[in-house]
């Protein structure tokens, strides 16, 4: 019987931090967003295969959704998944500007998604970080496929504590 061993991520050293994923939350992580995603969402009946409701709140919501898009961009959040820890960022202008939190990989223990009303449209949801305890560490609003977003934190969380393994057993070797 094969077992598959999990391979480091590639370019990426050990006991450096490095840059593996980012994403910025949708509109869906904000109040009024999730409103309009609810009221897009809120006729099923579909026309030529759109919903009557995209069609009717689409247009005359568009422009408040591309001013809370770009305003998100400007001075939202940034979510970071680094080759250490898990980040979320306060954007200026663009530019990361200061940490509101920041979790080692090694203390997650379970990610759950969560989907808040409005959310479903974006194909968002919130990403909750746990630690063994069982306590929330850490919310990643509004994230577009968070599924997948889930899945990087989880990926970069195996490959972090299996070097570290790595790393104290190459340690003891030498000791």
């Amino acid at each position: 019987m094969t077992t598959m061993i999990k391979q480091p991520i590639a370019g990426v050293t050990a006991g450096k931090k490095n840059l593996i994923h980012f994403v910025y939350p949708s509109i869906a992580a904000i109040a009024p967003g999730r409103l309009m995603g609810s009221l897009c969402n809120s006729i099923p009946l579909k026309i030529n295969g759109i919903k009557l409701s995209v069609l009717l709140f689409g247009l005359p919501l568009g422009g408040l959704a591309s001013l809370l898009y770009f305003a998100g961009k400007a001075i939202g959040e940034k979510y970071v998944i680094t080759s250490q820890s898990v980040e979320k960022w306060k954007m200026l202008l663009g530019v990361q500007s200061r940490l509101l939190g920041e979790i080692e990989l090694g203390l997650i223990d379970k990610i759950e998604l969560e989907e808040l009303p409005g959310q479903e449209f974006f194909h968002a949801a919130d990403v909750v970080l746990f630690d063994v305890a069982g306590k929330e560490i850490l919310r990643f609003e509004g994230v577009q496929r968070a599924d997948v977003f889930a899945q990087n934190i989880t990926e970069a969380r195996d490959a972090n504590v299996q070097t570290k393994l790595a790393l104290e057993a190459i340690a003891a070797r030498h000791a």
